[in-house]
């Protein structure tokens, strides 16, 4: 297959997310495109599939040159977008998802499945409920999804957990590009997982590709880091001086008596009890390996789901059965891995911040998150993933919650937004506001934490923070136990 895509223009009302986009994709082939929040990929990625179409320009499939293209073409011709937060039926399972898409016998479904599982050697439980999968469990399921129905093309919008957590993954798409013939174009800002597994590379910044890469060497990571957010960008120094300091920071801060903390708590009867504390004005991370608790975690400290067994007290108080709403109310924010489980896409950027009752004081907020956006009556479906993160973390900046629970709230965030969200949760500590953030990227946790723990099968265990940044294998050792 070969894809073409030749001076493509597009606009958001007078913002101009697309100018002038010129590259190709083939089977065979890893392409890679990177580029800040905002840049213009996933919007890039909508008009390959056929979710958008261009102002101008041209689309050329194998050949056949159009104007646009719809998902039904792209389907057909065997094109499928993996997006950042795939939109699947929550109440159903995965496999029902399946049966639903392909109108077959449920037996019929669960037998393919099974066979491209084996086939392409990507593995998810395709007998658990959406609602209970973690990111990375969707993106898995909804690639198989793809390759049951015949994928010759993966363009994968932002699968950066999957690339920096997933070596399964990561080998299958090798696999795929090279044994199989398929083409996949990846849209990231992880440099250095992208330089591991990518043929070719596009830079883009504000719409525009500024670099085709042809090779790929590692050499070329500063100088990708410098078009990616500007020559005169202090970017860079930014984030490398933040990540040197802060590992080698002694943190010796006198902390009150405990805020939040959960005793013999037992969220799935393969792992042991989770027994943890945060206290006022503290960073705690639990690091996990996705799909091995975390998102149980995350739902019984939301009240989403009840633990199997154990308690959880928050200000003196158990609410181990509370609703998310009466939480919510004392004074708790939460923020699940899928952005999209809070926010509607389909709410403008004013109605969001009305939901949480902020008025003219949210545009301060956006603006010093550095939200990209159109105007606060862009749909958030208009946002890039990185983008919505950072308007999640402009809410905690203008609400002032007591506690934040998140699962890997730096999701989707480029390294100049991550550099900046770790300077904002950091001054907000300041204030004693508390975190607690499930993780599934060890060295985020390293970075940001005061305390951290690890999560495997025989429950939590706290790990000496100043050990683990002099030697992050502890952690490692840790989790696989």
């Amino acid at each position: 297959m070969f894809i073409e895509l030749d001076k493509i223009n597009k606009f958001f009302g007078d913002y101009k997310a697309l100018d002038n986009v010129s590259m190709y994709f083939r089977s065979g082939e890893i392409v890679s495109i990177l580029g800040e929040n905002g840049a213009g990929k996933t919007t890039l990625l909508n008009i390959v599939y056929g979710l958008y179409r261009p102002d101008s320009g041209i689309i050329s499939i194998d050949g056949e040159r159009l104007r646009y293209i719809t998902p039904r073409y792209s389907i057909n011709k065997g094109i499928f977008l993996v997006q950042q937060f795939p939109r699947l039926i929550e109440t159903m399972t995965g496999l029902e998802n399946l049966v639903l898409l392909l109108n077959e016998r449920r037996e019929d479904v669960r037998k393919l499945l099974d066979e491209y599982s084996d086939r392409f050697k990507i593995y998810v439980d395709y007998n658990k409920k959406v609602s209970d999968m973690t990111l990375i469990e969707r993106q898995k399921l909804y690639t198989l999804m793809s390759l049951i129905q015949n994928a010759k093309m993966i363009l994968l919008d932002e699968p950066n957990t999957l690339l920096t957590n997933d070596l399964e993954y990561i080998n299958f798409l090798r696999r795929f590009s090279r044994e199989h013939e398929g083409g996949v174009v990846i849209c990231s800002h992880k440099i250095k997982a992208v330089l591991d597994i990518s043929d070719r590379i596009y830079i883009m910044r504000r719409g525009r590709v500024l670099k085709e890469y042809r090779s790929v060497s590692k050499e070329y990571y500063d100088e990708i880091l410098d078009i990616m957010f500007g020559h005169n960008s202090d970017t860079s120094t930014v984030y490398k001086s933040v990540e040197k300091s802060n590992r080698d920071e002694e943190i010796s801060r006198e902390f009150s008596k405990d805020l939040f903390k959960t005793k013999d708590l037992v969220v799935r009867d393969d792992i042991g009890a989770i027994d943890l504390s945060v206290k006022r004005g503290e960073i705690v991370s639990i690091v996990t390996i996705a799909g091995r608790g975390d998102k149980e975690l995350f739902n019984v400290l939301a009240g989403l789901t009840h633990p199997l067994k154990g308690s959880i007290v928050y200000d003196g108080e158990d609410i181990t059965k509370k609703p998310t709403y009466e939480r919510i109310s004392r004074g708790i924010l939460y923020i699940p891995d899928n952005r999209l489980e809070i926010i509607n896409p389909r709410y403008k950027i004013r109605e969001l911040l009305g939901l949480w009752k902020i008025n003219s004081s949210g545009v301060v907020c956006i603006d010093k998150m550095n939200v990209v956006y159109r105007s606060l009556e862009s749909q958030i479906s208009e946002l890039s993933g990185g983008n919505i993160t950072r308007l999640l973390i402009s809410i905690i900046l203008c609400t002032k919650p007591h506690l934040v629970i998140s699962h890997n709230i730096f999701n989707g965030l480029d390294q100049r937004g991550y550099a900046h969200a770790l300077k904002i949760i950091r001054d907000l500590r300041q204030e004693r506001m508390s975190f607690l953030m499930i993780l599934n990227d060890y060295e985020e946790a390293l970075e940001i934490s005061d305390r951290i723990y690890v999560l495997n099968e025989e429950g939590s265990k706290e790990i000496s923070i100043e050990k683990a940044r002099l030697e992050p294998k502890i952690l490692w050792r840790e989790l696989v136990s």
